[in-house]
């Protein structure tokens, strides 16, 4: 995980792609989407306080 400059956070992201297409016999429409996820680190013990996922 890389550590946020000056907070106590950690973040990791993977990009994947979605097919929205609504049913299989759709012709196949993909995206590529950036899963953000984010952990606050307690400074002092560097122990998990809280995982957080979010998608932009």
């Amino acid at each position: 995980m890389a550590k946020l400059a000056g907070l106590p956070y950690q973040t990791k992201s993977i990009v994947v792609e979605l097919n929205l297409a609504e049913t299989a016999k759709l012709e196949p429409n993909w995206i590529k989407v950036k899963l953000v996820f984010c952990r606050g680190v307690n400074p002092d013990n560097k122990k998990q306080v809280n995982t957080i996922g979010h998608y932009f």
